[in-house]
């Protein structure tokens, strides 16, 4: 179970530390692997208690700039692990507003690989709900936000998200103009995306 990682929650005002970073990792980590082995549907109400957790310690917890900028991005990461287990349920509403959430971790945290992160999942999103001129602009700014951060990998995936959505949209030639930045086809959002996020933001 998820919440076994947490073992007892932390005190109003607790001083909070790197092994309270680690169990946010844990469970993100948690999260995806359950999702692989037993699937969505289960896993929904585990990943909001560990928000909710997450939120508990940021708001209440005691803790230096530089750790609080790593919670914050934990809980972000952790947000989007949510977003994808609402969105594989068919709940899109939820998964939009989690990647809300991350997008607001990720500013707290000055942090372009999880706003990079979320928008492309929103672009994912917006191709699951049939929105493909969004897909195409969240994309496009999740391009913006991954461009510093030295991943061909990362960019050719969101140049196939924006293909993707001018593809739907019928436009063939900015379908081939996006796809020509992209060699590598492009596959599910979760699995690439934590990948090249660690690779290109690998934790200190």
């Amino acid at each position: 179970m998820v919440s076994s990682l947490f073992g007892g929650a932390a005190a109003a005002g607790a001083a909070l530390g790197p092994d309270h970073l680690q169990t946010l990792v844990e469970v993100e980590q948690q999260l995806y692997a359950q999702d692989r082995d037993h699937g969505s549907a289960d896993l929904g109400h585990q990943a909001a208690a560990a928000l909710h957790t997450a939120h508990s310690w940021l708001a209440q917890g005691r803790y230096g700039e530089d750790l609080g900028r790593r919670l914050h991005t934990a809980t972000g990461m952790l947000s989007v692990a949510a977003g994808w287990l609402a969105l594989d349920a068919g709940r899109t509403a939820d998964a939009r507003s989690l990647y809300t959430e991350a997008l607001a971790s990720a500013r707290q945290a000055d942090d372009p690989g999880l706003e990079a992160h979320a928008f492309a999942c929103m672009s994912l999103l917006a191709h699951a709900t049939g929105r493909p001129r969004e897909a195409v602009g969240t994309a496009r700014v999740a391009q913006r936000a991954a461009f510093g951060l030295g991943s061909p990998r990362w960019l050719a995936l969101l140049a196939m998200r924006a293909a993707r959505g001018w593809a739907l949209q019928g436009d063939r030639a900015l379908t081939e103009d996006a796809g020509a930045l992209a060699p590598h086809q492009d596959t599910h959002c979760v699995a690439d995306f934590l990948d090249a996020y660690r690779t290109a933001v690998p934790a200190a």
